[in-house]
């Protein structure tokens, strides 16, 4: 039987946003899936390389990948940016994206805890709720996920440092679109979480990310691949806006509360 060729390609991965002050882009290179899986493909010795359609830049090497900083390149609102990757084992990608205009979202969040008392006192817990909620600009369409961490800081006997303890909360609906929206406009998000009983403070972090479409597409299909259980299905490939290789690049920006709690 004789195995498919193997067409080495590129894969680039990066998110950019105005909110960044280092921007990274990573490339790597695909893999064979048949044959000799103990040798690894090389994308060979990359340049890398972003333009705003009037300037462009070659970007620095850093462990894993490329970065560039605002005073070589600015990431701004409502602008264009392309990138062109050069390999000299003579494959290349390019790809561009479009960063969402800044919007007011009216971001909102809120919270209430309910108390569970064990027998004895033993391992009493704290569940908190969190709703968070904001406006959808009815005259553009948008893409959003939203993200959240909270940080709980901890005195334990014996110490005289505080322990600083930090965890993620994932949220009912990681990505969202305008469907989403109700009738007065507004996008609702939920999650809850477990913990602060014994914390002396507690911060909770919320995170709004208006996306490009591009960044949606990624992270959803993303979803839908880590979701594929049915053997009986075709597998979804992973989405790509990268020309010439596989992967995103694409773009954000963001909106951040943090709040007491308590």
């Amino acid at each position: 039987m004789d195995l498919p060729e193997f067409v080495s390609k590129l894969v680039v991965t990066s998110f950019i946003s105005p909110s960044d002050s280092l921007s990274f882009i990573k490339v790597e290179a695909n893999q064979p899936i048949y044959g000799d899986l103990s040798v690894r493909n090389s994308p060979g010795n990359l340049a890398v390389y972003i333009s705003d359609g009037k300037t462009e830049i070659k970007l620095d090497t850093v462990n894993g990948g490329f970065s560039f900083d605002n005073s070589r390149m600015t990431i701004n609102y409502g602008k264009s940016y392309s990138i062109r990757v050069e390999s000299d084992k003579g494959i290349n990608a390019t790809a561009s994206c479009t960063v969402p205009f800044n919007a007011n979202f009216n971001l909102r969040v809120d919270t209430f805890s309910v108390f569970h008392a064990e027998p004895q006192g033993y391992n009493d817990w704290r569940e908190m709720k969190v709703k968070v909620s904001f406006t959808d600009p009815a005259e553009t369409e948008n893409f959003y996920r939203t993200l959240g961490t909270w940080v709980a800081y901890m005195t334990f006997p014996g110490s005289t440092e505080p322990y600083k303890h930090t965890e993620y909360i994932w949220f009912k609906q990681g990505l969202l679109t305008e469907a989403s929206k109700g009738q007065n406009g507004e996008i609702v998000n939920i999650t809850d979480f477990n913990g602060f009983s014994f914390a002396d403070s507690a911060f909770l972090n919320i995170t709004l990310l208006n996306t490009e479409k591009s960044y949606y597409q990624y992270h959803k299909s993303l979803q839908n691949y880590s979701n594929g259980d049915d053997f009986f299905t075709e597998p979804k490939p992973v989405f790509s806006n990268i020309e010439g290789g596989f992967g995103v690049f694409t773009s954000y920006t963001k909106e951040t509360v943090t709040i007491r709690l308590k």
